[in-house]
């Protein structure tokens, strides 16, 4: 029983520990911005986690949010490529 306790426990530290403190995601948002400003067209998740040097996955989550948050627009083509910009460019 203790073994089936511990493994939710465990799983939910690790997902816990990839998040990033508010101020190591300011500083990706700044550079995520600075990139996409860059680039007017838009660029893909990919393009971006190699200019800002963060792993795809945890890109994404911040992609999301700022989208949420009224920064950011995406946009899926027919080749199911999608394409990141600032929103109002």
């Amino acid at each position: 029983i203790l073994v089936l306790v511990l493994i939710p426990v465990g799983i939910l530290q690790a997902w816990r520990s990839e998040d990033m403190d508010g101020l190591q995601k300011a500083e990706l948002k700044r550079d995520i911005i600075k990139e996409l400003r860059r680039e007017v067209h838009g660029m893909t998740a990919d393009a971006i986690s190699k200019a800002v040097g963060v792993p795809s996955l945890r890109l994404l989550r911040v992609l999301e949010e700022m989208q949420t948050d009224n920064i950011l627009e995406s946009r899926t083509d027919t080749r199911r490529i999608t394409t990141w910009k600032m929103k109002g460019i």
